[in-house]
């Protein structure tokens, strides 16, 4: 196989889309929706110490229906920039265990990681095609919070 071969081959590799399911559109679509919302409705957990948002089961229903796509293409999670994001949060793990407050630092690596490992699932689903629906989405949540 020659040089050209290869590079043609690899060039392939790299321009072949793996196209986003309407699963994944769909649930990236009402994630963004429900961004404006923040608090409404929100439910408080252990005393308070944890609040949970309808945008971050949105978040780890869009982390699931992600997960084949993200399985195809497990090389691209080591090349930047999603490496320096795998890297913070295995510093970020380490960081925690030696915190003081071990329950605290659970929390905050939890929350951490939920944003994290949601920005990595947009990053392999979300299409440049699909853009006017993510921003309909966000209009209309921003319009009915307001």
């Amino acid at each position: 196989m020659s040089y050209t071969d290869e590079i043609m081959m690899l060039k392939n590799k790299v321009t072949k889309l793996i196209p986003a399911t309407m699963a994944s559109t769909s649930v990236l679509a009402l994630l963004i929706f429900t961004l404006p919302f923040e608090r409404i409705p929100s439910l408080d957990i252990l005393d308070g110490q944890v609040t949970i948002r309808i945008n971050q089961l949105i978040a780890v229903v869009l982390i699931a229906v992600a997960l084949p796509a993200v399985w195809k293409q497990r090389r691209q999670l080591f090349s930047p920039p999603r490496a320096f994001l795998v890297a913070f949060l295995f510093i970020l793990f380490l960081g925690s265990l030696l915190a003081i407050d071990l329950s605290a630092a659970a929390r905050v690596f939890v929350a951490t990681s939920l944003t994290c490992v949601t920005s990595l699932a947009i990053s392999f689903v979300a299409e440049v095609r699909d853009m006017e629906k993510y921003e309909k989405a966000l209009v209309w949540g921003t319009w009915i919070t307001i």
